[in-house]
């Protein structure tokens, strides 16, 4: 849960203008920033979903779906807290500008 936190606050209280010409820097390589606005609210919105569907499917003993939901609540946060998506790279999509 305090990944959840992180990402809530960061999404939060980050300045607005920081993800428009930002980079990440993960493990050494930049990636530049593609991930603003409201998809990144929306994204947050989806972390926080799938950790509860995953929380729940785990406790109700369905250990595949339960990891499967955890792994994808997961990549939405990260993407939230990175301002970075690879499919959105791969696709050409860029929403920091929204």
């Amino acid at each position: 849960m305090a990944w959840l936190c992180v990402a809530f606050w960061t999404l939060l209280f980050a300045p607005k203008q920081s993800y428009k010409s930002a980079q990440t820097h993960t493990a050494g390589m930049a990636f530049e920033s593609n991930v603003g606005g409201k998809d990144r609210l929306g994204r947050a919105i989806l972390a926080v979903v799938f950790a509860v569907l995953a929380l729940k499917t785990l406790r109700s003993g369905k250990r595949g779906r339960g990891l499967l939901a955890g792994v994808v609540a997961v990549g939405f946060a990260l993407n939230v807290v990175t301002c970075f998506c690879s499919l959105n790279r791969f696709l050409g999509i860029d929403t920091t500008q929204e």
